[in-house]
């Protein structure tokens, strides 16, 4: 009885023994197919003919462009913020009152020098020159008298029918009358330019800016401006230069 309990368990342990030998047979046959295909160059993604040790193909050369080196003078910039000045910018302001009856300029636009830019009812101002001119014939009518007395007084005072004041009288008259009739001269002349002010021109060529006053408002003598012209041609650029760049300046102008 000993003896088949010692050789049952002898034939229980050989067996088991040979279960555990089977996986460790597989794994040695796995391990050597994968070093045998090692050796032949077999991994997937590797190519037969590849060899170990090969170049990569070399890039192309990289293309260059040349150009012929010429010599001339180059120009200096200094590159300065500044501003744009036009040459003259001149205020239309009227220089008599009334009331604004017509603008002939748009904003914005291009005007020439006697251009028509506004106009003023003139209908007062043809007044005050008629009245003017009705002033210059009362006087001059009046000068005429009087040198008519006068010479009739120098005939008399010859034959000293009358007395020397009454022909100084006469004589001081006929001063008085030529005088009135410069002063009414004057007049009609002044009321000559005020009619023709109502008809307010462009002074310079330039360009207009925007309409401050329009049509049907009433505007004052030597009052706010009507219209900003600026001459654009030629024009100014002012800006800022340093001290170290001045005297290169002053050199190069001096030199145009």
């Amino acid at each position: 009885m000993p003896f088949r309990r010692y050789g049952q368990r002898m034939s229980h342990a050989c067996h088991d023994h040979s279960r555990s030998a089977r996986p460790v047979q597989r794994i040695g046959r796995i391990a050597g197919l994968l070093i045998a295909a090692a050796a032949v160059g077999c991994f997937p993604g590797c190519e037969p003919g590849d060899k170990q040790g090969t170049q990569p193909p070399s890039r192309p050369p990289a293309r260059v462009t040349t150009a012929s080196a010429i010599s001339r003078d180059v120009p200096i910039y200094l590159e300065r913020i500044g501003r744009i000045m036009a040459l003259e910018v001149v205020a239309i302001v009227p220089q008599v009152g009334g009331k604004l009856i017509a603008a002939h300029v748009q904003d914005g636009a291009d005007v020439r020098k006697n251009d028509l830019l506004f106009e003023i009812d003139p209908r007062p101002f043809e007044a005050e020159l008629a009245s003017a001119q009705a002033g210059l014939a009362q006087d001059k009518a009046l000068l005429e008298l009087a040198s008519a007395e006068l010479t009739r007084f120098e005939s008399a005072v010859a034959m000293n029918a009358v007395s020397k004041l009454e022909y100084d009288q006469r004589k001081n008259a006929v001063a008085i009358a030529e005088a009135k009739v410069e002063a009414a001269k004057a007049s009609v002349q002044t009321a000559k330019l005020n009619l023709e002010y109502t008809r307010i021109l462009s002074p310079i060529d330039g360009r207009a800016g925007a309409l401050l006053v329009h049509p049907g408002n009433v505007v004052k003598e030597n009052d706010a401006p009507l219209l900003m012209i600026q001459r654009l041609d030629p024009i100014y650029a002012e800006f800022t230069i340093t001290e170290n760049d001045l005297g290169t300046v002053r050199e190069l102008m001096a030199a145009m």
